[in-house]
């Protein structure tokens, strides 16, 4: 019942542009099948090493992070993510699955941020640019980039290249 909530209110996510309203919370990240053992010995591997020794977030923990934390992210798409334009959306199929997923309106913020995100610009320097750009408050264009980049993290496209806080547990 909570899987088909959740792809209930991404379904209006994507509808409404409405990535500012990304809920804090523990990502859900789709592998592929063929993947599946592959992310899990990096999962476990990942978990278990710290750096300077302190504990590091898992890649499903970024939702949890606090906006003025999460603001300080480098984020980057993987290199082999496809992007395509067709009946007025963005179409996008994330390296190493099988089809492309609708990811929001051609005409949205979201797809002239997408076009930063390579760029080295953290999520407080992007919410600047979104700015510019569109009217939005301080807030709101950061909650906005948080979350386009968590979407764009659970459907396998992002990752956060530089900027995630030492996790205090």
């Amino acid at each position: 019942m909570a899987l088909r909530s959740y792809f209930e209110k991404l379904k209006i996510m994507l509808e409404t542009n409405s990535f500012e309203n990304f809920p804090y919370r523990k990502l859900t990240i789709k592998v592929p099948r063929r993947d599946f053992f592959h992310s899990i010995v990096k999962q476990i591997s990942g978990t278990a090493g710290k750096i300077s020794q302190k504990p590091t977030y898992r890649i499903e923990d970024l939702g949890m992070i606090p906006l003025e934390d999460i603001a300080s992210i480098t984020p980057a798409l993987y290199a082999r993510g496809e992007f395509q334009i067709k009946d007025d959306f963005i179409y996008g199929k994330a390296p190493r699955h099988l089809e492309f997923v609708k990811l929001f309106q051609k005409n949205s913020p979201a797809h002239i941020l997408l076009q930063f995100f390579n760029r080295h610009r953290t999520i407080r320097e992007l919410s600047i640019s979104l700015r510019k750009r569109f009217s939005m408050e301080k807030e709101a264009s950061l909650r906005f980039v948080r979350g386009l980049f968590l979407f764009l993290v659970e459907e396998g496209f992002a990752y956060p290249l530089a900027g995630v806080p030492p996790h205090d547990e």
